[in-house]
């Protein structure tokens, strides 16, 4: 009787796990926020660690926040900084990548509205690996350096 417990505990447990969207692969994820700006543009941003070598291939948010999201990197072109959809953002073994203004960053486009200071964004990341995470963002409210830190170039 005792071995039929433990065995549909086990199978509960792994059904629960199943529906939450599918394994993590470890991915540790460190103060997630975003920012908003009037112009339908936004980014998220947040520190990640992953335990294997992978990378940040993809992100999504509800289609109500964006109608885009793309990963990116901030490039000096030019003497200019200059943003720009990179294929994956690569997280070596053990190692912290952080995604912040003037860096690396997950960019949000064509955004309806301009998103409430204090509320809450959940980011799904995507890794190579086929992982899966999601994560729930504070909106923090953008300054001006922020905003100085992002050259849109064409997008516009």
């Amino acid at each position: 009787m005792r071995h039929h417990r433990t065995l549909l505990t086990t199978a509960a447990l792994a059904l629960a796990l199943a529906a939450c969207g599918g394994e993590t692969g470890g991915l540790t994820v460190e103060d997630p926020w975003v920012r908003s700006n009037p112009n339908g543009l936004g980014a998220a941003y947040m520190v990640l660690t992953s335990p294997a070598d992978d990378e940040l291939v993809s992100a999504s948010v509800d289609p109500s926040i964006a109608g885009t999201v793309e990963v990116h990197e901030v490039v000096m072109d030019d003497g200019m900084m200059r943003m720009q959809e990179v294929a994956g953002i690569p997280l070596p073994a053990g190692e912290a990548v952080t995604l912040e203004p003037g860096g690396y960053h997950v960019m949000l486009l064509e955004m309806p509205a301009m998103l409430e200071p204090g509320t809450d964004v959940d980011v799904t990341l995507v890794l190579a690996s086929g992982a899966e995470v999601t994560v729930t963002a504070e909106v923090r409210a953008s300054t001006m350096d922020d905003d100085m830190d992002m050259d849109h170039g064409d997008e516009m």
